[in-house]
């Protein structure tokens, strides 16, 4: 988010490992869609799409099912597969209007 996409996809891609090696299955997806994003700004859609594949959405993490469906369509409408992710970028707003969901904002800042 600051610029210096190479330095924080290595430390993502560290900490997913280290926190690989725990075995915790806690927040799996919300874990893997962060490294996800990174690198979509980075425009390493491939390294993202690997990455979203493992979010299966099986984890028990209700709260965050449309996310991977709507980063996987980002993903997709950024390597020009436009059908495959209208299909999904569909199917994240579904998810999120069965859940009555509001758009997630980061918490402000304090200055």
């Amino acid at each position: 988010m600051q610029g210096e996409t190479d330095g924080g996809i290595t430390l993502m891609q560290e900490g997913l490992a280290n926190w690989r090696k725990t075995g915790s299955g806690f927040h799996v997806p919300y874990r893997l869609v962060r490294a996800t994003v990174a690198h979509l700004i980075a425009g390493e859609a491939d390294d993202g799409l690997r990455l979203i594949g493992e979010a299966d959405g099986n984890s028990g993490d209700v709260w965050f099912v449309p996310e991977p469906d709507r980063h996987k369509g980002e993903l997709l409408s950024k390597i020009g597969d436009g059908d495959e992710a209208e299909s999904y970028l569909r199917r994240a707003l579904e998810a999120a209007h069965a859940q009555a969901a509001v758009p997630w904002r980061p918490a402000s800042r304090r200055h």
